[in-house]
């Protein structure tokens, strides 16, 4: 499919490739990390010294002052978008037409998409799951981390899709744009505990998919919902380590075979397996050549 095609003119990328605020690439970077290591301290601060005595928790990766701290990021895009590249809301994807719409089948989709992973492994003999307990104690604490889950999504988009993604459309062909993205995005979990060369290839398969369904859909509220559905999935559902932390609450206790961690992703969770990669390669050939109604 020719890349015109593929990703046809909607109103967010009309607004996105204007030249007015084209950085130069090696800038371009340079600022999206500063806005990333800025914001992730800033987030950090809030989440130990204001969140964590309103929710009563300690700060930890994941913790709901940890998710709910990344309304940060978000702030920091659209301030420094706005004010000082003088963008409009509409090039980062903030689309009002059939927000809610697009919201909630981008939930669905990413629900599918996890529930597909969750399949692969088990059929294969990845995973065994129980419950974890009292479902009925333990569901207010899973709503808290779904909202959690909602703002980190988000903040996690508006960065690397809304920002860095339709910063590249300025000056680079669309497929160029979203390889660097893609990249990008894997390298930021190059911390993460028990990361392997197949999770860092599956989180740039995402970043893939993600470009490809944000730029198809025209706007920012499915692929970030994509994303909150898939890591409250993993982590809140099935109890499955989300990008090498353990959750810490979850409806479902899964347990991993070592031997198979080819497959299931060993300790890092599933996105360090085979099952991950092959549910992202079908899912953006999907998303590729499945007709699409493009947002106006």
């Amino acid at each position: 499919m020719h890349t015109d095609k593929l990703f046809s003119k909607n109103q967010m990328l009309d607004a996105a490739t204007k030249k007015a605020y084209s950085l130069p690439l090696l800038l371009e970077l340079a600022v999206f990390l500063l806005i990333f290591f800025t914001s992730e301290l800033l987030a950090g601060l809030l989440s130990q010294f204001l969140l964590s005595p309103l929710f009563g928790v300690a700060p930890a990766p994941l913790s709901p002052t940890d998710l709910y701290s990344t309304a940060v990021i978000i702030a920091a895009v659209l301030l420094y978008c706005r004010f000082f590249e003088g963008r409009s809301y509409t090039s980062l994807g903030f689309i009002k037409h059939r927000a809610a719409v697009e919201y909630a089948a981008g939930l669905l989709v990413g629900l599918i998409m996890f529930g597909a992973v969750v399949l692969a492994c088990f059929a294969f003999g990845g995973y065994r799951f129980s419950l974890s307990g009292d479902v009925g104690k333990i569901i207010p604490s899973v709503l808290l981390f779904l909202g959690g889950f909602i703002v980190q999504g988000m903040a996690e988009e508006v960065l690397c899709r809304s920002y860095l993604l339709n910063s590249l459309a300025a000056r680079q062909k669309p497929p160029v744009a979203i390889g660097v993205n893609a990249v990008a995005f894997s390298l930021l979990h190059l911390g993460n505990s028990s990361i392997t060369p197949i999770a860092l290839i599956n989180i740039a398969l995402f970043g893939i998919f993600a470009g490809i369904y944000f730029w198809r859909r025209g706007s920012i509220w499915g692929v970030a919902a994509i994303h909150t559905a898939w890591n409250f999935a993993e982590g809140n559902i099935f109890g499955i380590n989300i990008s090498g932390v353990a959750p810490q609450v979850s409806v479902f206790r899964a347990t991993h075979d070592s031997t198979l961690s080819i497959i299931n992703g060993g300790d890092f969770g599933a996105e360090g397996g085979l099952a991950v990669t092959v549910v992202l390669l079908i899912s953006t050939v999907c998303v590729c050549f499945i007709p699409v109604k493009i947002t106006k």
